[in-house]
């Protein structure tokens, strides 16, 4: 089943590239090729996908890639997607019965945002910074901030456009000459700043994958002013299904059977629509073991107060504002939504 997706908000990046967001991180190519294609006026671009982004930018032509939930794209005829006056969508493949869920879980959640006040899933830099303030912190105009695992950057660059002193790193970064983002260094493990760099340090969606928590936190503990405070939103380790592979409490239950179950009853991510149920569950299982990792409250508590004086969880600072008029009429409420917000949706992870 094919599914399409409208891109708009297209920002020049360089030469004939422009980048949109998908908000479809699934479909990035920095880890293998991506099936996704970008549509011009409801036909493919002819330049191929999965480009290199020096050759969508110096020879364009259509030639397009997607990365993290970011679309690097060039028009057909090398114009200016934001004034030829063309519609540009992104296209790629779901399994009827995945699709079938992907609706559930939208509609749910589409129904959570309305009923219960609880955190969205999209930090941009207002919801960070009205974060950061409910935490205590004050944003002066000096206050360094450090995106811990930024991807494409598009938090880092938000940030920046609102006025924040931000930089990002990641174990990739996209390429170009953008001096705001820095590759970590691996073999030994270390952030590419000076010690007591930054006054803020935080994530999003980024310790879920964390399999050394101690070199991480000693790194981000290093990298910090006096006094600095760092902040991971993740996952929950019992959230309903998995962000990644989609399989129902598969961030706990990774057994290969568990797995093969789901994958004979259809369930695929948009990277496996081409593989049998075995060798779903076999990818997933490798995944899940090699890449993801759900700890305990209890466990990244002891983690952290190895490398800080306090460790937090706070899910009620990353609420919608309009949360808190319910929880001043009904404060009863707040226990009740932080622990299932903390149970079944989001941390919020603060340390001192």
């Amino acid at each position: 089943m094919l599914r399409r997706a409208t891109l708009s908000g297209f920002r020049p990046e360089i030469g004939f590239a422009f980048m949109a967001r998908t908000r479809k991180p699934q479909l990035s190519a920095h880890q293998r090729p991506s099936r996704a294609r970008v549509l011009e006026d409801g036909r493919p671009l002819p330049g191929p996908a999965n480009a290199l982004h020096d050759d969508i930018r110096h020879k364009g032509g259509g030639r397009h890639s997607s990365w993290h939930d970011w679309v690097y794209v060039s028009a057909s005829d090398n114009t200016d997607p934001r004034t030829n006056g063309r519609r540009y969508e992104i296209e790629y493949s779901v399994d009827p019965l995945s699709a079938f869920i992907l609706q559930l879980t939208d509609a749910w959640r589409a129904r959570r945002r309305v009923r219960v006040p609880a955190a969205g899933g999209g930090y941009g830099a207002d919801l960070l910074v009205r974060m950061w303030q409910r935490l205590g912190v004050t944003m002066t105009p000096d206050a360094k901030v450090l995106d811990f695992g930024c991807g494409a950057g598009e938090r880092v660059d938000a940030l920046r456009r609102s006025g924040v002193d931000a930089v990002g790193c990641d174990l990739m970064v996209p390429d170009g000459d953008r001096d705001c983002l820095r590759a970590i260094t691996t073999g030994p493990y270390r952030l590419p700043y000076a010690d007591a760099t930054f006054d803020i340090v935080y994530s999003v969606t980024v310790f879920e994958h964390v399999m050394d928590y101690d070199t991480a936190l000693a790194e981000i503990r290093r990298v910090l002013e006096p006094g600095g405070i760092s902040v991971h939103v993740f996952p929950s380790r019992w959230k309903p299904v998995e962000t990644h592979v989609y399989v129902p409490f598969a961030s706990v239950l990774q057994s290969y059977w568990w797995l093969y179950l789901w994958a004979a009853a259809g369930i695929r991510n948009e990277f496996q629509e081409d593989l049998s149920a075995a060798e779903t569950a076999a990818a997933n299982a490798r995944f899940l073991a090699r890449e993801t990792n759900y700890l305990t409250k209890r466990a990244i508590r002891a983690h952290v107060l190895r490398h800080f004086d306090r460790c937090d969880f706070v899910e009620e600072a990353a609420f919608r504002p309009d949360s808190y008029a319910v929880f001043r009429r009904h404060g009863w409420l707040l226990p009740i939504c932080r622990a299932w917000s903390s149970a079944t949706d989001v941390r919020v992870l603060v340390c001192k």
